[in-house]
C-alpha cells in the first residue's frame, strides 16, 4: 500500500486553500502560524527573521555541524550583527553534538577583536565531566530559533546540510548540488513551524533564558582559540622574556587559522547571495499566508536546580504530550516519528485510546531509512505492542540514486482528530521522538495548537508535507501463510554506495537485536534507546 492516503486531513484540505487576505494585523493575544512545507520555505523564513532582528537572536539546537549550511548560517548571523549595533546573538548547543571547529567558533565570536566589541555568545549543554560520567547520556534535544521574543521556528531540523537538502538539490542551486550531494550524505525529511506574534515566542524565550542560566549550560571551551590565547601578547605575558619560541609559532598558526575561517564566513554569505538560494530583500510579506491561532502552547521539559542525573520532573514533556493526546483525541490519531520504541507509558496510552475506538496510525522509518541502528532494533523489539492493539504502522523508505544516498524520515508530528472531522483538530510539531530517550532522558521542545477549520493555509501546508512522505511509505502487514510481518522491500540495487550503506545498517541492527535479548542487560539498554 505504498502511498496510501489514509488521512482525511489530506484529501479534504488539499483541494481548498482559504482565499482570505492574510495581511491583516495579528489579533491581540494570538499568535500567527505557518507550517513550513518545503525546504526552501524553512530556509527563507530563517533568513527573513534573522535579517529583520532588532534586539535578540537565540538559537537552541541539538546538533550544529561545520558544513555549508552551518557556516552560511553563522555568516548570516555575523552580517546581522554588523547591520545592527544593538543586536545580540546567543547560541546554545548540545556539547556532544557540537561539531563546529574551535577555529570556526573563534572566528564567529570575533576572538581576534577586543572583548568589548563582542555581542555573541556560545554555550554548551552538559559538557563531559569525570565527576559525573554516567550523566553524559542526557542530551539537550531541543531545536528552536527565537528572534526578538516575537518570532519562533520550531521543529525537527538541526543545523546541518542533510536537514536542508531535499528539493533544493534539484531545483534551486548548482552550489547546493555540489556541496550537499556528497556520497552517503543523509537527507532528512522534516517539518518545521513558524510562529509569530508574542505568546508562544515569549514562552520559548523564557525557557531559553532559564536553560541558558542553568548549571548544566556552560561557555564553550575554545582552549588555544579563546580570546586570551589568541592575543598577540599571550606568549610574552605567560612566560615573560624567556617565552618558548614554539608558543609564538603555535599562536601564529592559530591566528592564521582563525583569519581563514573569518574569510570563509564572508565568502559563504557572498556566495549564497550570488547563487540566489533565497531572497535577501528583508521582506516578511510572504508570512501573510499564516493564520491567527488561539492558545499556541510552547511545551518543554522543565529546567530545575536538581542535578542533571536526577532525571526529569513529573510534569515532563512526554507527560504533557500524552495528557493532551488523551484529552483531545476523539476519533483518530496520526503520529510521525523517525524513532519508535514503545515505553510502558506509551503502551498504556495506546490501549486506552483503542478501547475508546480511536483509530491510530504511526509513520516511522523502515530498516533501510532508519539512520540509527539501535533505535530500529528497539522498534523491532517493541513493534508488536502496537500491532497487537490493532494500530496501523507505515514504514518510510526512499532511495536516491542520483546522489547515492538514503532519505530518512525525521519529522516529529502528532495529529489528533485530523481525518475529515468538522470540529477541532490538535497538532503537535517539535523535537519529540516516540522512544524512551525523549520520554525519560533528553530535554525536548515543541508546540501544541488547535485548528478550528481544516480549510486554512497551515492545514494545507501540513497535509501536503504528509502526502509527500506517504508517497514513499508502505503499510506493515502480516502474512498468514508465512507467519511473518511484511514490511518495506527495496528493489534490486545497482548503486554500490547505497548497497553498502544498507548492508552496514542491517548488520548493526542485528548486533543491537542480540544485545536487547540478553537477560537483565537488554531491558536496561532498551531504556536508553
Amino acid at each position: 500500500m505504498r502511498g496510501s492516503v489514509f488521512i482525511g486531513l489530506i484529501s479534504t484540505m488539499v483541494m481548498h486553500v482559504a482565499q482570505a487576505d492574510f495581511r491583516i494585523p495579528i489579533t491581540r493575544g494570538k499568535d500567527r502560524l505557518m507550517v513550513l512545507e518545503s525546504v526552501h520555505d524553512t530556509i527563507q523564513a530563517r533568513v527573513d527573521i534573522i535579517r529583520n532582528a532588532k534586539r535578540t537572536i537565540d538559537l537552541q539546537y541539538f546538533a550544529i555541524d561545520s558544513d555549508f549550511i552551518s557556516v552560511s548560517s553563522m555568516a548570516l548571523l555575523k552580517e546581522a550583527l554588523k547591520q545592527n549595533p544593538e543586536l545580540k546573538v546567543r547560541i546554545m548547543v548540545d556539547s556532544l553534538n557540537n561539531k563546529m571547529t574551535r577555529e570556526l567558533m573563534a572566528a564567529f565570536l570575533d576572538n581576534l577583536l577586543p572583548l568589548e566589541k563582542t555581542r555573541i555568545e556560545i554555550r554548551e549543554f552538559n559538557q563531559f565531566s569525570l565527576l559525573n560520567p554516567f550523566c553524559y547520556t542526557r542530551r539537550m534535544h531541543d531545536k528552536a530559533l527565537i528572534v526578538d521574543d516575537q518570532f519562533l521556528i520550531v521543529g525537527d531540523r538541526n543545523v546541518s546540510n542533510g536537514y536542508f537538502n531535499g528539493d533544493l538539490i534539484n531545483k534551486r542551486s548548482n552550489l547546493l548540488s555540489s556541496v550537499l550531494s556528497q556520497k552517503g550524505l543523509p537527507i532528512y525529511q522534516g517539518v518545521d513551524a513558524l510562529v509569530y506574534g508574542g505568546v508562544a515566542p515569549k514562552n520559548a524565550a523564557k525557557y531559553f533564558q532559564d536553560r541558558w542560566d542553568s548549571a548544566d549550560v556552560k561557555p564553550v571551551r575554545l582552549y588555544d582559540f579563546n580570546r586570551d590565547t589568541l592575543d598577540l601578547s599571550y606568549c610574552h605575558l605567560r612566560n615573560g622574556e624567556g617565552a618558548d619560541p614554539s608558543c609564538y609559532t603555535r599562536l601564529d598558526e592559530n591566528i592564521k587559522a582563525t583569519k581563514h575561517q573569518m574569510r570563509l564566513l564572508e565568502a559563504a554569505m557572498s556566495k549564497s547571495k550570488k547563487e540566489q538560494l533565497v531572497s535577501f530583500d528583508n521582506s516578511l510579506s510572504w508570512f501573510a499566508e499564516g493564520i491567527d491561532v488561539d492558545g499556541i502552547e510552547y511545551i518543554h521539559d522543565e529546567v530545575t536546580e536538581k542535578s542533571i542525573c536526577s532525571g526529569k520532573t513529573e510534569n515532563n514533556m512526554g507527560a504533557q504530550l500524552y495528557k493532551a493526546i488523551d484529552e483531545k483525541t476523539k476519533s483518530d490519531l496520526t503520529i510521525l516519528t523517525p524513532y519508535l520504541v514503545i515505553t510502558s507509558e506509551m503502551e498504556t496510552l495506546i490501549k486506552k485510546l483503542v478501547a475508546r475506538g480511536v483509530k491510530i496510525n504511526f509513520i516511522t522509518n523502515s530498516k533501510i531509512s532508519n539512520d540509527v541502528s539501535s533505535a530500529h532494533a528497539g522498534y523491532l523489539q517493541t513493534r508488536d505492542k502496537l500491532l497487537n492493539q490493532g494500530v496501523t504502522i507505515y514504514e518510510y523508505e526512499r532511495l536516491d540514486d542520483a546522489v547515492s544516498t538514503i532519505h530518512t524520515l525525521h519529522a516529529k508530528v502528532v495529529i489528533m482528530d485530523g481525518q475529515g472531522r468538522q470540529d477541532d483538530s490538535t497538532i503537535f510539531i517539535g523535537s519529540y521522538n516516540w522512544d524512551g530517550r525523549s520520554q525519560n532522558i533528553n530535554s525536548e521542545v515543541g508546540i501544541l495548537f488547535g485548528l478550528h477549520s481544516q480549510i486554512n493555509a497551515p492545514a494545507v501546508q501540513l497535509a501536503n508535507r504528509i502526502q509527500s512522505i506517504l508517497e514513499s511509505s508502505t503499510k506493515v502487514t502480516f502474512d498468514k501463510n508465512s507467519n511473518q510481518i511484511v514490511t518495506v522491500k527495496y528493489d534490486d540495487l545497482k548503486n554500490k554506495t547505497i548497497k553498502d550503506m544498507i548492508a552496514k545498517r542491517e548488520k548493526n541492527v542485528k548486533v543491537m537485536q542480540r544485545l536487547l535479548r540478553i537477560q537483565f542487560f537488554g531491558p536496561l539498554l532498551e531504556g536508553q534507546l
